[in-house]
């Protein structure tokens, strides 16, 4: 004679209501996202692409020189080729925030 286990806890190891009614649960989230740190490429993987260290550069010195009430300091990025871009992209990476203006205009926060 074989013996069903019986079940103390968890769905249908109680009752049901005399109305019908069963408890039911919002799914728990099944994945989460955490904070990484960027990777940066070595040395050797960014020779040739002098227009994207200078534009970090820039973006450096207008950190360090910024000032609460003066204008923003703006770092021109369209003159860029898709390597020196990638490299940008790279190095700010991706942020939390971002903002569609139009069909010409994006914005991202980068960390």
């Amino acid at each position: 004679m074989s013996q069903t286990p019986q079940m103390f806890t968890g769905p249908g190891s109680q009752p049901s209501d005399e109305d019908g009614a069963e408890l039911s649960y919002m799914p728990m989230p099944s994945e989460m996202m955490t904070f990484s740190a960027q990777h940066l490429p070595e040395k050797e993987d960014i020779e040739g692409l002098d227009q994207g260290i200078a534009a970090l550069d820039a973006v450096l010195g207008a950190l360090g020189g910024y000032k609460k009430d003066a204008p923003a300091d703006i770092v021109d990025l369209s003159g860029l080729t898709a390597e020196n871009l990638e490299l940008i992209n790279q190095v700010l990476g991706e942020g939390e925030v971002s903002v569609v203006a139009g069909t010409t205009i994006q914005a991202q926060e980068a960390v």
